[in-house]
């Protein structure tokens, strides 16, 4: 497989995965899941947390740049990627539609039992990572 859809994009630094991953697909592959597999992350602290979030959202942005032909299905696949940079771009409508954050409400119930707060504000900083890497 390497041969044919090449290895690692070096020039990511995050998001090489999801690119090694979607050559595969695209070049017909399967990537199977492995139900006994033990995968185990250092998340770190908040702080960690919240800069991981960023990046991650920059290299999303890169992503799709690479594979434009995915934005196609980008709502249905990752809404997460329109969402959250869209909220953010209209936060400024707080001042004449005060309750506009409000819409958070929504992810942060269903996220509940993740810890609403943690969740909203990874989402908000991968968001952002996304806008600033858009408008570089």
């Amino acid at each position: 497989a390497d041969r044919v859809v090449g290895g690692f994009d070096e020039g990511f630094a995050y998001g090489s995965d999801v690119d090694f991953s979607w050559r595969l697909v695209d070049h017909g592959y399967r990537i199977r899941n492995v139900p006994g597999a033990v995968i185990r992350h250092d998340w770190g602290g908040w702080r960690r947390q919240l800069r991981r979030s960023y990046a991650y959202g920059q290299a999303r942005a890169r992503l799709y740049r690479k594979n434009p032909a995915r934005l196609r299905r980008v709502l249905r696949d990752e809404p997460m990627v329109v969402a959250y940079p869209a909220f953010l771009l209209g936060l400024p409508l707080t001042l004449v539609f005060p309750l506009y954050p409000a819409l958070l409400l929504i992810p942060a119930w269903r996220n509940r039992s993740n810890g609403a707060v943690r969740v909203l504000a990874d989402h908000l900083m991968y968001g952002a990572g996304i806008l600033a890497e858009l408008l570089r």
